[in-house]
């Protein structure tokens, strides 16, 4: 109980409708993918292109090897 509202009785929400905000979850995760997957995929290509040019530039600072060993490789688009 809420302010006075049962919010949940005997295991069932009554305070909105969990099939329908689940649903709605999981239209907004299948959204975000479709419009990331490609972006990702060319963050994928270009951040090592970058990452050199970087370093062969005067003003970047070099990273040191704890910092490289601390980054985890992200698993490919169609891995998923």
């Amino acid at each position: 109980m809420v302010d006075g509202r049962w919010v949940m009785r005997g295991q069932v929400l009554l305070a909105f409708d969990e099939a329908a905000a689940l649903a709605d979850a999981e239209a907004a995760i299948a959204s975000l993918h479709e419009r990331t997957v490609a972006k990702l995929a060319m963050l994928d290509g270009a951040l090592p292109a970058l990452a050199q040019a970087l370093r062969s530039t005067n003003c970047a600072a070099q990273p040191s090897a704890t910092a490289e060993a601390s980054v985890a490789p992200r698993p490919s688009p169609s891995a998923s």
